[in-house]
């Protein structure tokens, strides 16, 4: 069974899970979205999210920072690893609120099926490290994760 995920994207930290249906993107990702472990959501975010901040700040960029992130986070030959949401799913079991501030996690295993967010429960909030918000000049090289080069076949 895959563990399904959504990533959220704010311009700043939404207070309260009524606050959540205010992303400005959203994005789907169908498995490995567990927060923690090797393959864990959270260890493959903050390298990207590090390698962000090296080309803008993160603070009022969430069209930049999630285009950035779907193409650094999927595998490119995957078709089905996950994609762009427009409404939140009710099968997700775990939901992350990125933020200026951080990542917000959230369990969604008690979701209302009508009507997610209800029924999430907030769990934590994990801190990229300091200043985080504002473009630095670059990032320590054990921090950076190697790009994602993508070769387009065919017409669009």
């Amino acid at each position: 069974m895959s563990t399904r995920c959504q990533i959220g994207f704010y311009e700043e930290k939404p207070e309260g899970t009524e606050a959540l249906e205010n992303f400005e993107a959203l994005l789907y990702h169908h498995s490995d979205g567990y927060p923690e472990g090797q393959h864990g959501i959270i260890g493959r975010l903050s390298p990207i999210l590090k390698e962000f901040r090296v080309h803008r700040a993160l603070t009022g960029e969430s069209e930049y920072l999630s285009r950035y992130v779907c193409c650094n986070l999927f595998e490119p030959e995957s078709i089905l690893g996950g994609g762009i949401s427009r409404e939140f799913h009710f099968d997700i079991e775990f939901y992350y609120a990125i933020h200026p501030d951080g990542i917000d996690v959230y369990s969604c295993s008690d979701s209302i099926p009508e009507n997610p967010p209800l029924g999430w429960h907030y769990l934590q909030t994990v801190s990229i490290g300091e200043g985080w918000k504002e473009k630095v000049e670059e990032v320590p090289e054990e921090e950076s994760k190697p790009r994602v080069d993508f070769e387009l076949l065919g017409k669009i």
